[in-house]
């Protein structure tokens, strides 16, 4: 119903631009469109309809320029969370190395997906992933394998 009232409010004028080099076709209305056209919309509005101004919001500036970024510091740098780091990042690795079934080896594949770190992982999974595909042109049975 709210729709119906609100498209009876439109009209439409169609004016015809100079022609160009190029020329399109269009059909509106039944009636053939022949070179560019340029399509503007309104509303109507009845003498009895107020107007309704809208407010511009007035929105404080961001605090998070440029150089208030660069100044904030973070509690985990230094050498004992680099270190954390990269024993996590071999357990992860022996992780994938140790999945002996196939669908263990994609859950894992697709967990660091979904986490973001994937890209530590690269050569891991590009490694899983040739041996997946070279046992599937190996084997018929490759599916039983899961």
């Amino acid at each position: 119903m709210a729709l119906l009232t609100l498209s009876s409010n439109l009209f439409f004028t169609f004016t015809r631009l100079q022609p160009t080099s190029r020329f399109c076709r269009g059909k509106s209305q039944g009636v053939r469109i022949s070179g560019p056209v340029q399509c503007t919309g309104g509303a109507k509005t009845s003498s009895q309809t107020a107007v309704i101004v809208r407010r511009t919001a007035n929105f404080q500036p961001s605090i998070w320029d440029y150089d208030y970024i660069q100044s904030l510091t973070s509690d985990y740098v230094g050498q004992t969370y680099t270190r954390q780091l990269e024993k996590l990042k071999g357990d992860v690795k022996m992780m994938l190395g140790e999945a002996e079934k196939l669908l263990h080896q994609l859950e894992l594949i697709d967990t660091l997906q979904r986490l973001g770190i994937h890209y530590h992982f690269g050569e891991e999974i590009r490694r899983i992933l040739h041996g997946i595909y070279n046992n599937y042109n190996r084997n018929e049975d490759f599916l039983a394998s899961f």
